[in-house]
């Protein structure tokens, strides 16, 4: 149950009407945040689990701003209101957050564990070096989860996270995993994932979500608003990817990472005008609208050793006509100024290119 900062009602009944087939078709796993919708989504989730809920497992997040004690119980106690539950069975760290210490976060977690108000901790979009400082700053526990994306385009989560996951006995949950409708990031490659799923009677998403979890690790939670997507969805568990096929797919899919310049790629805002960003360096440094991490904080993981995962950038030929610069940035704002801020605008910056879809 992903979504927007804020609340939008419009689609109440479908997302409702997509649970509650999930559900019925045996997925029982549901993510939320407490950010998604203003806190509607979990709300929606609450509905959705009346009379169930002992049959359904229920995942939401703590944002980044809320980590401290205090704080991150208050929260809590707002998204078991919202859930109208006295548990969740997963409580994740959406973002990590630099001012406050880990070793207090998850010290205020280890006691929710304690009070029965969460059953298993979990961290979202953290590098390796901050997964590391959270587990060894839990003392009666284990971490039960990374929440990264993962999908057939950007597969940077094979490099380290999700073996170390596997090392670990920890869950990967894979947002994002059919790439936003474009599963693997161009037509030519699409195509021919989906001349293979005709030979499983399934649609290329389903495979894709097939191949990404054919392991016993990793664990994808798409969005589906449509019934025929959530059906799509509940058939990827049944399928069996042939050893030949699930090779053929990894060599089609892998996206190597291109660097490029910083001159070389424009920022401009995302389409639908929904998010914020920042268009200059000055705007990024003084990180005016607060994200959490800041680009300032990231560009200093890049500097103390950490790789960050790419940036998403499309070839602007034909796209626009205002900028001389041959790439436009698409995704991944916040890395894309940390990593100008740690080469001080003078290296160049790994990005995934993304063809016509």
């Amino acid at each position: 149950m992903g979504g927007t900062d804020t609340p939008d009602y419009s689609f109440d009944k479908v997302a409702l009407s997509a649970l509650q087939l999930s559900f019925s078709l045996g997925m029982t796993f549901v993510d939320t945040a407490a950010l998604y919708g203003g806190g509607h989504s979990e709300e929606l989730v609450g509905q959705a689990i009346a009379g169930k809920r002992d049959e359904i497992f229920v995942a939401t997040k703590v944002a980044p701003e809320n980590l401290a004690p205090d704080d991150l119980r208050q929260s809590l106690d707002g998204s078991l209101q919202r859930l109208r539950t006295d548990y969740v069975d997963l409580y994740q760290v959406h973002w990590s957050n630099p001012a406050v210490p880990l070793e207090e976060t998850m010290g205020a977690l280890e006691a929710l564990v304690d009070e029965g108000k969460i059953r298993h901790i979990g961290v979202c979009n953290f590098s390796m070096a901050e997964l590391k400082e959270a587990q060894a700053a839990l003392r009666r526990t284990r971490l039960f989860s990374l929440q990264s994306e993962y999908n057939l385009f950007d597969r940077f989560a094979e490099t380290a996270l999700i073996p170390y996951c596997r090392d670990n006995g920890m869950v990967f949950l894979a947002y994002s995993p059919l790439d936003q409708g474009s599963i693997c990031g161009d037509r030519q490659r699409r195509a021919r994932l989906a001349e293979m799923a005709a030979k499983y009677e399934c649609s290329e998403a389903t495979l894709a979500l097939a191949w990404l979890t054919a392991g016993d690790q990793v664990t994808a939670i798409p969005k589906a608003g449509k019934s025929h997507h959530v059906r799509e969805n509940a058939l990827a568990a049944s399928i069996d990817i042939t050893s030949d096929d699930y090779a053929e797919i990894d060599v089609l899919c892998q996206a190597a990472p291109v660097e490029i310049p910083v001159d070389d790629i424009r920022v401009v805002p995302p389409d639908n005008g929904a998010r914020k960003v920042y268009s200059t360096l000055e705007e990024a440094l003084q990180n005016e609208h607060g994200f959490v991490p800041s680009p300032a904080t990231l560009a200093g993981q890049i500097s103390g050793g950490e790789f960050l995962k790419p940036v998403r950038v499309r070839k602007s030929e034909g796209i626009s006509r205002k900028t001389d610069a041959p790439y436009e940035l698409l995704e991944g704002r916040i890395r894309y100024w940390a990593w100008v801020i740690a080469g001080e605008g003078e290296k160049p910056i790994p990005c995934l290119i993304r063809g016509g879809n």
